[in-house]
């Protein structure tokens, strides 16, 4: 097993005194040795349990710190700890193979901290004050306010007056600067100021990429829910969610009155409008009718009705998006508050600002682009090949030519105003490709990079880069390089969920840890989910030879098949790509070759032999009866497009990523 040492400059330092003649007052110093399987833990907001090995050669304690506490986060810990360890110490271990195995046991994360992630910090201390440490950082869970946390009806002013912390506001006005539709990042605007909604999600607990599930646009009046925060200083709403449930009349007519100021939208037709001033009618859906007492062309919620209905031009059986509160009125159901228009009828909504023109630019080499001052006002056009992808959501690249290499600092599919609308996945871009951007001369910590934001122009497709296919005793002897390989084995110790980080063992025992596995090349971080694999199961994976404080590991890893339907395989050209199919199986041969049909949704596909371990490219070893797979069973598996006599088929021969289950 491989092992991280975790100690400070200044104890590594004490160590080497540590070697020589000094004693202290009880005789000479003894040097210690401590080590820890694993110097960082990221963990999913669910309970779960986890285990590091250690060793020391001296007897040794452990103790739980909160890193980085922010506000009453440490006192809340210690009359709540989310996290326990099992043994709390131990005598020393004979040599290095004597390891104590320790349990870290960490409870669901609902905590409301204003991060709403947390990690705390294990010291396993040993003598003369040397220690390895080993890091627990648990990911938050669903973010939505508490009795004590709101929301709190405030205008945009007040809001920009409040201190960033766990209290939620809740605010309405009217949506302008809209300029991310996928995560709904735009201002909103009432009477006395203006603000910054990074990001609106369709409920509390809606995930982000939500926003247009709301059906809400530019010049619509809209309410929020939101912390204060802030970027760089400027002030923001953060983890936002829109406030109104969209129910139906019917939902609307269930729901309990007035519980908490709770709003609804409700979107019909208005019938039987007889008072022009104030706005009462009944507005009608699929699945009923209800009053509206009042409506407003703006949100007044909890104040006068300010006889504004004439200016929303609605009238008898138009349809209309109203958001109000549930009332009630000698036992009558009525949208109360009173209830608004999201937005007025027709085309009295306001255009929204045209697009700023794409800036003029300057050809001009990387050197030249280094040797620049940096400028807003500056945008340059850029021409190189891709070297480094260093994170696929925002795009940012490490681009190179004849004249030298610079981080290209977020590049975006096409110009829209320099924001980063996180489009960079849309291009279709990897290492190799030769691209041509604009952007301006920007700098971090005094060192030149690319900024803008960068948006693409072209790009000239470079040669796939060489994968080589390797056992994992040769990847570890492997120097570390910008070279591919690609490795197969059993996935052992995940630590990580989101990311996947884990042991990759093969059938000899060697093993290296994977720091991450994305879907494809192309994906972002933490959508090794997506995948859909677990402790046990068997994986192909393609990365590079990489390391951490010396120890050998798997970088940039990505899953060697694609994940596609039957149909999607039928479709696929013959070669070495590997396919990962679920399916039932039918037609099931009753040799132990594991020859059947796959049946999904959407197609079904012979499978020419199904082995219990990765066998590609060589024999059948007739392993199938050991998966334990039977007529009828769903069955996941990896393996090659192929075909015989012109029939596609299933080669390989495939493997099953994991046996059946008992």
């Amino acid at each position: 097993m491989n092992f991280k040492k975790v100690l400070l400059a200044l104890v590594a330092f004490g160590a080497m005194l540590v070697t020589s003649c000094k004693t202290d007052e009880d005789g000479p110093i003894v040097p210690v040795n401590i080590t820890v399987s694993s110097d960082y833990l990221e963990v999913d907001s669910v309970a779960g349990t986890y285990t590091v090995n250690l060793y020391s050669s001296t007897p040794w304690t452990a103790e739980i710190v909160v890193s980085n506490p922010w506000g009453d986060e440490e006192k809340n810990f210690e009359a709540d700890p989310w996290i326990s360890v099992s043994p709390l110490e131990g005598p020393a271990g004979a040599d290095e193979s004597d390891l104590t195995e320790i349990t870290i046991n960490v409870k669901e994360n609902v905590s409301d901290s204003v991060k709403y992630q947390r990690e705390v910090i294990i010291y396993f201390r040993s003598d003369n004050k040397i220690y390895a440490t080993t890091t627990v950082h648990q990911m938050g869970g669903v973010l939505k306010p508490n009795g004590d946390t709101g929301p709190k009806a405030v205008t945009v002013a007040e809001f920009l007056a409040a201190e960033e912390s766990n209290q939620w506001y809740r605010m309405s006005g009217k949506l302008t600067g809209l300029y991310n539709t996928e995560y709904g990042n735009f201002y909103i605007e009432d009477k006395t100021g203006e603000v910054l909604v990074y990001g609106l999600n369709l409920n509390a607990t809606a995930g982000d990429k939500t926003f247009s599930q709301i059906g809400v646009g530019e010049g619509d009046n809209i309410t929020i829910v939101a912390r204060r925060g802030s970027y760089n200083g400027e002030p923001q709403a953060n983890d936002a969610y829109y406030a109104p449930l969209k129910v139906t009349v019917a939902e609307f007519l269930a729901a309990p009155i007035d519980e908490d100021g709770q709003l609804y939208e409700l979107t019909g037709t208005m019938e039987g409008l007889h008072n022009t001033e104030y706005g009462n009618f009944d507005i009608t859906d699929e699945s009923g009718s209800v009053y509206v007492y009042g409506l407003t062309v703006s949100p007044i919620l909890g104040q006068s009705n300010d006889k504004s209905f004439s200016q929303t031009g609605y009238d008898n059986g138009d349809e209309l998006t109203v958001v109000g509160t549930r009332g009630d009125y000698n036992g009558k159901a009525e949208v109360m508050g009173p209830a608004y228009a999201v937005r007025v009828k027709g085309g009295d909504t306001p255009d929204p600002e045209p697009e700023p023109d794409q800036p003029e630019l300057t050809k001009a080499t990387i050197a030249e682009v280094i040797a620049a001052e940096a400028s807003d006002d500056v945008w340059y056009e850029l021409t190189g090949t891709i070297t480094d992808v260093q994170n696929t959501e925002f795009g940012n690249i490490v681009i190179e030519d004849e004249t030298g290499s610079i981080l290209v600092y977020g590049l975006t599919k096409e110009w829209n105003g320099g924001s980063n609308d996180k489009s960079y996945s849309e291009i279709g871009l990897r290492e190799g490709d030769i691209v041509t951007l604009g952007g301006t001369r920007d700098e971090y910590n005094g060192e030149p990079q690319v900024g803008g934001t960068a948006f693409y122009i072209s790009h000239v497709q470079g040669e796939a880069p060489e994968i080589l296919d390797s056992d994992i005793e040769d990847f570890l002897a492997a120097e570390e390089s910008e070279q591919w390989y690609r490795l197969t084995g059993k996935i052992s110790n995940l630590s990580n969920t989101a990311y996947g980080n884990f042991d990759l063992v093969d059938d000899e025992g060697n093993s290296v840890y994977v720091y991450g596995l994305k879907v494809t090349s192309d994906a972002g971080s933490q959508t090794f989910s997506e995948i859909g694999l677990q402790e046990g199961d068997y994986v192909t994976l393609i990365g590079k030879r990489d390391s951490y404080n010396g120890e050998p590991q798997v970088g940039s890893a990505y899953y060697a098949a694609l994940i596609v339907t039957v149909e999607e395989f039928l479709a696929a050209e013959p070669g070495d790509q590997l396919y990962h199919v679920t399916g039932t199986i039918t037609n099931l041969n009753p040799s132990n070759y594991g020859n059947f049909d796959l049946v999904d949704e959407t197609g079904s596909i012979y499978v020419y032999g199904l082995t219990s371990t990765p066998r590609i490219g060589m024999s059948n070893n007739q392993s199938f009866p050991e998966l334990g797979y039977q007529e009828g069973d769903t069955v996941t598996l990896v393996g090659v497009r192929d075909e015989f006599n012109g029939d596609p088929q299933v080669g390989g021969p495939a493997y099953a990523v994991r046996p059946k289950a008992e």
